[in-house]
Order: C-alpha cells, then sequence, then structure tokens
C-alpha cells in the first residue's frame, strides 16, 4: 500500500501533474518581460514595497533582524538566505521597531495614508484576523500564494497604468508565473497564475492588499523606507511618499482617490517623481520608442548599480579578512605591497 504523506523536501515540480506546463506559454511569457522590461520591474518593486504591509510576510524580516537600520542592502541579502533557516525558527521572536528616524513624520504619513484610503476603499469586511504578526503556521500555502500574488497582481489587473498595452503577452507572462508558483510550492488547486480570474484578483486586491495598507504601523514604514533606501541608487527623485501617492493614483484601481491628506505632505522632490512616473507610464503606452528607451535605460542604471554592489560586498569582504588574519601575515603583506618600491630606491642609491 502506497502512503498518501507527501515528503516534506520535494521537489514540488517532482509531483505527478505537470502536463498543464507549456514551454511555449514560458517562452512567450519571457520575451513579453524583455519587450516590457521596466514596466514589469516598476511593477515588482512597486509590489515588494507595498508586500510590507503583509503582516504574515513581513513576519520573515523581523525574525532574521534581516531589514536593520540603515543597511538596506545587507538586508534584502539576508532575506534571501535565511527563508529555509527560518522552518527551524519558528520560536524566534519578532522584532518591531518602535525607535526609529524620524518617527513623527512616519507616523503623520500612515495616518494620511489611512484617511486617504478610508475615503475611497471600503474594507470594512476584511478578514483582519490574517494581517498578524504571528501566524499560526508559518511560511504556508497562503504566504507563498499571497507572494505570488503580489508579483502578477499589478500587471494582470491594471496594465495600462503601468504602460503596458499588449494583452496576449500577459498570458504567457502568467503563464510563466503559474510555474514560478508551482516551484514555490503553491498546489496545482491554490494556484492564482494557473487559472487567472480577474474577479478573484481585484477582491484579494482590496480586501488584503488595500485593508493591510490601512492596518499599517510603524515597523511596516521603517521596512519600506529601507527599502526605498536600498533602490534609491535606480531612481532619481524617489521618495517613500512619492511611491505611496503615485501608486494610489491608479485610476484604474482607485477611481475615487483624492489624496487630501497625502498631498500637502509631499515635497517639490516627491511631486517631480509623481509626474515623472505619470508621463513615463503615458509614453511608454502610446509610443514603441519611448518603451524602447525606458528599458534599456533601467538596464543600464540597473547594470551599474549592480557593480557597485558587488565590488561594496568585495571590499566589505577584503575588510572582514585583514581583521581576521594574525598580525605576522598582516605585517608580511604590507612588506610585500612596499619591497617593490623599496628595492628601486635602494637601486637608485646606489
Amino acid at each position: 500500500m502506497k502512503s498518501k504523506v507527501k515528503n516534506q523536501d520535494q521537489d514540488p515540480m517532482m509531483d505527478e501533474d505537470n502536463t498543464w506546463i507549456d514551454p511555449e506559454l514560458i517562452r512567450e511569457g519571457q520575451e513579453f518581460v524583455r519587450r516590457n522590461h521596466f514596466a514589469v520591474n516598476l511593477a515588482h518593486i512597486s509590489a515588494l514595497l507595498y508586500g510590507f504591509s503583509f503582516k504574515p510576510l513581513t513576519t520573515v524580516l523581523l525574525r532574521t533582524g534581516g531589514f536593520g537600520l540603515g543597511d538596506a542592502t545587507q538586508s534584502m541579502i539576508r532575506h534571501v538566505d535565511n527563508v529555509h533557516a527560518l522552518r527551524k525558527s519558528e520560536r524566534t521572536p519578532v522584532v518591531l521597531h518602535d525607535d526609529v528616524p524620524n518617527k513623527s513624520e512616519k507616523l503623520a504619513i500612515i495616518d494620511a495614508l489611512k484617511k486617504d484610503l478610508d475615503d475611497c476603499v471600503d474594507t470594512s469586511d476584511a478578514p483582519t484576523d490574517l494581517f498578524t504578526y504571528h501566524p499560526k503556521v508559518f511560511m504556508n500555502q497562503y504566504d507563498m500564494l499571497m507572494t505570488q500574488f503580489g508579483f502578477i497582481s499589478l500587471i494582470f489587473l491594471f496594465p495600462r497604468t503601468l504602460g503596458i498595452r499588449e494583452n496576449k503577452g500577459i498570458a504567457g507572462f502568467l503563464h510563466l508565473w503559474a510555474v514560478l508558483g508551482k516551484m514555490l510550492g503553491i498546489e496545482d488547486r491554490f494556484n492564482l497564475a494557473l487559472n487567472p480570474n480577474r474577479e478573484l484578483c481585484l477582491k484579494l486586491f482590496y480586501k488584503l492588499g488595500m485593508a493591510s495598507m490601512k492596518d499599517m504601523d510603524i515597523t511596516i514604514l521603517h521596512l519600506q523606507q529601507t527599502y526605498i533606501d536600498a533602490i534609491s541608487p535606480l531612481f532619481k527623485f524617489i521618495t517613500l511618499k512619492s511611491v505611496f501617492y503615485s501608486g494610489l493614483l491608479c485610476r484604474e484601481a482607485l477611481p475615487n482617490f483624492k489624496g487630501r491628506h497625502m498631498y500637502p505632505l509631499l515635497s517639490w522632490r516627491d511631486k517631480i517623481f509623481v509626474y515623472l512616473t505619470m508621463i513615463t507610464s503615458f509614453l511608454i503606452y502610446h509610443f514603441d520608442f519611448a518603451r524602447v528607451i525606458a528599458n534599456n535605460v533601467y538596464r543600464y542604471i540597473n547594470d551599474r548599480n549592480e557593480e557597485n554592489v558587488l565590488e561594496k560586498q568585495n571590499k566589505s569582504i577584503k575588510k572582514k579578512e585583514m581583521k581576521k588574519m594574525a598580525p605576522a601575515e598582516f605585517l608580511k603583506r604590507i612588506w610585500n605591497m612596499f619591497l617593490p618600491a623599496i628595492t628601486l630606491i635602494m637601486q637608485r642609491t646606489k
């Protein structure tokens, strides 16, 4: 008699039913990402930022201390490295940040954001029991499902706002994420991208996404600010307030958003980013040449940023190696550095 108990370490791609996976659709999805590189990355950056308001997933970072004050790059790396280790550390206490820089300003942003969302979105029937830092089951199907939802929702629901006008490619993009969802361990019956349902995704967007934003606290805003600091080399003028405001201006998602409480908090720098985002989305939606330029500029900036991050990491590793080095070895290295110059000086003085 065969056991019906699944091996928890089993590769989800080795399950019995993979017949729905279509290599042609996967290639179509990859091509869609290539053609809309800027728009897809903008959607993913927004999804990651807003995803911090979803407390069960944020718990991953808080349990590891993965987002420390002022160290955004290392925080992102730690988040990725610790996902598997977290399964063994479910009793690790959640570290909430209360004493953060510019606390009064952050509290003002939270207050304005909640008031503006209350004016345009009714979330009175949202499942608030899910908005907790202490989920009963850690890293479960629901968490993985919401991770997948974050990466597909904006492109599936509001493509025009991002400057995307080709509907055919979106089917391939969703199929690509259906496969990635399976690799994350999402069962086929829960896989949102496998059988995309617009009505269901809209309900998740409003009743979980927007409701989570209303439930934000100072800890979540601190994590979001740290993330903005990490990606600021990619986008000039970017600030947390400008990202919030430009995202909520999406008429496809929030047609009744007025921003009466958020707008007075915007500085001239915030407003520049908001208008640049709106103009860029308009141009890449209507003109192919603008889409190509935006794609290539983003690729160039991103490549340069990755080079800078790797360079900083290498310097950090070298500094740690020097600190660990024994005094005798350290002096030997210093001597070898100056030996050629000393030899040359001695030869010239003879």
